[in-house]
């Protein structure tokens, strides 16, 4: 019962560091992440069900697989809209303004009233934030500690 505890508070630990260093836009991704204990198999785990944290973790390569070109949100208007719609085709046609394009810049125009603005691109490259590789360094020295203390104390005694 103390071990699971035990393996439980640095779980716990890993998860409360990993929610600080997690990159913040709208906060969802540092809600998302949980710790999940399995007594059985005395071990516990830290993560997220959210399809973008791999990417934000590990970092990716992106390139465009129908268009010529990725329309990357240039401001944080342009993203929540794109984000409310569901995607960048779906936010453009929601706005139901002109799609201009100036150099690597696109802007989608109601009016005379720039609604969104996108950063052209053939290829996009998220950098790795590994801010569960972070917040797990940082505790892993408690994990053996914790195990060789448990296990080995009735002998001990």
């Amino acid at each position: 019962k103390e071990l699971i505890e035990d393996i439980a508070d640095a779980c716990i630990e890993v998860e409360s560091k990993a929610k600080k260093y997690a990159p913040v836009e709208t906060g969802t991704l540092r809600r998302s992440i949980q710790v999940r204990i399995d007594k059985a198999e005395l071990k516990g785990q830290v993560g997220t069900n959210l399809i973008y944290a791999a990417p934000l973790e590990f970092g990716a390569k992106i390139q465009p697989q129908k268009a010529k070109t990725l329309m990357i949100p240039a401001d944080k208007k342009t993203r929540e809209l794109v984000v409310k719609y569901g995607g960048v085709k779906e936010a453009i046609s929601a706005a139901g303004g002109k799609l201009i394009y100036k150099g690597n810049m696109a802007y989608v125009v109601s009016g005379k009233q720039i609604v969104m603005k996108f950063l052209m691109a053939k290829k996009a490259e998220i950098k790795p934030r590994e801010f569960f590789k972070r917040a797990y360094e940082e505790v892993k020295e408690k994990f053996p500690q914790l195990v060789f203390k448990k296990l080995t104390r009735p002998f001990l005694e």
